[in-house]
């Protein structure tokens, strides 16, 4: 498997995309409009709708449990006993991830979700290799040269682009260089923690942001120190059993690739979070207009594609990093 085969790939024709970046998600979401001193256990909001007694929500970077509403003057009452840890200012966000039923003929809660209206071109990846004339009519030869030699480096060089791309000049804008995802260090974790441990926190992560995590990418280095980790009595933690062909961790296929860094892995909803647009499939082309190429009865093989990627939803992604066990 190749991380092309995780993600949603669609057909363009347009060498230009325009798509929506969600940049935010709650189902409930309002805002403060008194200000709220520090230690205060009321919060009056625009709007209780949806918003009721043991419910936890968030008031700005601070997450409090609902004790009581009062619907008249749109007051929401917190914990008592922990109160505001800092002052909330008018038009502080306040958001839930659950929505409660409101009465009919009241107003109904709004849901948190923000868009960013992102245009991305499509980049050409292309490379070629010289051949002689007797390899081009040797079908045998020339169909191992394409598999084995142009395409699976267009692959890897895609496989790159999709992970590290700047967004710059004739980069795509990638996964993991792109400054909306989540990051998870394995040093964050608790003690004991393996690698293991690590990418499953990891995982956690992505699920909380409400898009269904289905697939973990890994270094083979260290996917390599992940299927030879061993207990105290010398035997395989993790013992990979293939099923279809297909890796597995944490129940989700993994794509162990050169293209990512060792030391990093990605994980999160590869498969909604993003999609590559094809404008122009791999194709192969044939030339010996290239320097002596027809005295030496040589050609230039080339293969390329014009791909852009779109990330609907980088918060989905999270960028995980072995860096050292938890202590």
């Amino acid at each position: 498997m190749r991380i092309r085969d995780l993600i949603t790939v669609a057909q363009t024709t347009s060498p230009t995309i325009e798509y929506t970046e969600e940049t935010g998600f709650a189902p409930l979401y309002t805002v403060t409009t008194e200000v709220a001193l520090a230690g205060a256990t009321s919060i009056v909001v625009d709007t209780i709708s949806g918003i009721s007694a043991t419910q936890t929500i968030t008031i700005g970077d601070e997450t409090h449990t609902v004790s009581s509403v009062v619907a008249a003057t749109n007051t929401v009452n917190i914990d008592p006993i922990y109160g505001l840890a800092d002052e909330m200012p008018a038009g502080t966000e306040v958001v839930a991830n659950d929505v409660n039923p409101t009465a009919e003929g009241l107003v109904k809660p709004q849901m948190n979700v923000k868009y960013e209206l992102k245009t991305v071109s499509t980049k050409t990846i292309a490379s070629w290799i010289p051949i002689s004339k007797q390899a081009l009519a040797d079908a045998g030869q020339l169909e191992s040269a394409i598999n084995t030699r142009l395409l699976y480096t267009l692959a890897l060089s895609e496989e790159r682009q999709i992970l590290y791309g700047t967004g710059a000049g004739q980069d795509l804008q990638g996964i993991l260089t792109n400054a909306g995802i989540q990051t998870y260090l394995w040093s964050s974790g608790e003690v004991g923690d393996t690698e293991i441990d690590a990418i499953r926190r990891a995982m956690t992560l992505a699920r909380l942001a409400e898009y269904p995590v289905d697939a973990v990418v890994l270094h083979p280095t260290d996917w390599e120190n992940i299927e030879l980790q061993k207990g105290t009595t010398g035997r395989y933690i993790w013992v990979q059993v293939s099923e279809g062909g297909v890796m597995k961790i944490w129940k989700m296929p993994v794509v162990d690739t050169t293209a990512i860094a060792v030391g990093t892995f990605l994980t999160g909803a590869l498969k909604l979070g993003a999609t590559l647009y094809d404008q122009m499939l791999a194709s192969i082309d044939v030339a010996e207009q290239h320097e002596d190429f027809f005295t030496r009865n040589m050609v230039a093989l080339r293969a390329e594609e014009r791909v852009a990627l779109a990330n609907f939803r980088p918060e989905a992604f999270v960028r995980g990093t072995f860096d050292n066990a938890p202590v």
